[in-house]
């Protein structure tokens, strides 16, 4: 029975051929960060960073107002804590 050992996540981004791929691509708005973009490649390009990821809360008001919270409700789940 053929057998190997599998990659950790740390070691499976060090391999040469996933930065010779260009799996890892900065991010649109720093270029400290890299993101990862689609795990396939295609002949005339694609996979490539549109836009950046959003940020941590950076949709929640809205996401609540489309899901029928009233403004007083969301700004009383700031106050307590409950999302940021």
């Amino acid at each position: 029975i053929p057998a190997q050992r599998v990659n950790t996540l740390a070691e499976a981004v060090m391999l040469p051929q996933v930065a010779a791929r260009g799996y890892f691509q900065p991010s649109p708005t720093d270029d400290n960060i890299q993101l990862p973009t689609a795990a396939f490649s295609m002949t005339n390009g694609g996979g490539a960073l549109q836009s950046a990821p959003p940020r941590h809360g950076e949709h929640t008001r809205s996401v609540l107002s489309g899901l029928g919270l009233e403004e007083g409700q969301i700004k009383q789940l700031y106050e307590q804590g409950i999302i940021a």
